[in-house]
């Protein structure tokens, strides 16, 4: 996991920013874990 990662966590408008970037990157290698969280 990036470092950015923590702090992503705690601002949601981050999150939905890198969520929508991290699966449009890696849609085919995202971890069913992953999606589950959201």
């Amino acid at each position: 996991m990036p470092r950015q990662a923590p702090r992503a966590f705690q601002n949601p408008k981050i999150i939905n920013n890198l969520s929508a970037e991290y699966a449009q990157s890696n849609a085919e290698g995202i971890p069913d874990c992953l999606v589950l969280q959201r």
